[in-house]
């Protein structure tokens, strides 16, 4: 049992740290990961692997950091791809929400680390790609394969990539039953569909998942993390207790930026311009779409999928809104269930949230020269050098 194990551990904890700590181990001692999906372990083990084999353990502990820096590259670029297929006709916005995504203190913080989150960032925003390709471009076969890849590998990097899958597989199968050709073919593209991402899913990585079940009792171990990581005082919170929690989520949103304790003056200020900013944009934008819907009459496309349709855009956007409340709920049941509150459950829809920055940053004044881009990049840069 966990209790057993931790008493076994904490009677011999003298010799197997090399020092004598006159006290049992605690929780950031002893880290289970063993609660994780493969994927990341099996790229990390490789330089890790043979640094050791090769008598330099150091130097592939250093190899396994920059394998980790070049996948937080791949975050950005994937970043920069999810926008490009959202807001095709806006390309300095992906360039905006690429450079934004790669200012955020904690995804630098992640990539610079051995942390799988970067992998299933990487892996679920071009998953999300892939679907808005989808659903805009149509059924194409480099689409297909890019979701035939990147569909398992997600659920194969971290719980949250399993959790976008939940998102993504009725989107594609909303796409195929919207696609070109007769009503009967469309009737059976949509269950095929979502029945073959599964399946591919499932086939890659669903055993892992199955004995996280009958080991934890729980597919992602989510009760037994909450046992090791509690929050103060084992208190556990109904889910609108959490919701309502005003400094709970003020906690998590400075955590974006750094470690939460430590975004104080210039870097809480920092926070606050960055929120603010974005609000006004967000707004002004709303507002401009307004005043231009009247205007166009009727001139707006059918709503149709593939090239030419406005529904692939809808779905998109639609996508990324059930991705992003997954996200916040995955966060909230981790809480409720007496869990601790880390950003780290909600970096899954950071890239979501730079793209939201730089477009808020290009309807401000001067915003199609760049320059609210670059004050709040600038800002965010500094704060995550200092800290």
């Amino acid at each position: 049992s966990p209790a057993r194990t931790r008493a076994v551990v904490d009677a011999h904890a003298d010799g197997l740290c090399g020092v004598r700590l006159g006290r049992p181990l605690s929780n950031f001692d002893l880290v289970y990961t063993a609660n994780h999906p493969p994927l990341f372990y099996a790229v990390e083990a490789v330089p890790l692997g043979v640094g050791a084999a090769s008598g330099h353990p150091l130097a592939g502990f250093r190899a396994a950091r920059v394998v980790n820096v070049l996948l937080g590259v791949g975050v950005v670029v994937a970043t920069a791809a999810l926008c490009r297929a959202l807001l095709p006709r806006r390309p300095g916005v992906a360039v905006g929400a690429a450079v934004v995504m790669g200012t955020v203190g904690l995804v630098v913080v992640t990539s610079g680390q051995i942390y799988n989150d970067t992998l299933a960032m990487a892996t679920v925003t071009g998953l999300l790609a892939v679907t808005v390709a989808l659903a805009r471009g149509g059924p194409r076969p480099r689409i297909l394969a890019g979701l035939a890849v990147l569909g398992p590998a997600a659920a194969a990097s971290r719980a949250s990539g399993a959790v976008a899958l939940v998102a993504v597989v009725p989107a594609a199968a909303a796409v195929a039953l919207h696609a070109a050709g007769s009503r009967v073919r469309r009737a059976g593209r949509g269950p095929a569909a979502a029945g073959a991402l599964l399946a591919l899913a499932v086939a890659a990585v669903g055993w892992f998942y199955l004995r996280n079940q009958r080991r934890y009792g729980d597919p992602t171990a989510s009760g037994r993390i909450a046992d090791m990581f509690p929050l103060g005082g084992g208190a556990h919170p109904s889910v609108w207790q959490v919701l309502r929690d005003g400094d709970l989520w003020w906690y998590v949103y400075r955590g974006f930026f750094g470690r939460p304790t430590l975004v104080t003056g210039h870097a809480e200020q920092v926070a606050v311009g960055v929120a603010v900013v974005t609000g006004v944009g967000l707004a002004a934008a709303a507002v401009r779409a307004c005043i231009r819907r009247p205007s166009a009459g009727g001139a707006f496309r059918r709503s149709a999928f593939g090239p030419g349709g406005s529904g692939g855009a809808a779905v998109g956007w639609f996508l990324l809104a059930a991705h992003c409340l997954l996200a916040v709920a995955t966060l909230v049941g981790y809480v409720a269930a007496g869990g601790a509150s880390f950003t780290r459950y909600l970096l899954p829809m950071a890239p979501v949230l730079a793209i939201g920055v730089a477009a808020s940053c290009r309807a401000l004044p001067l915003g199609r020269r760049g320059l609210p881009t670059v004050a709040v990049v600038a800002a965010m840069a500094a704060c995550t050098l200092v800290l």
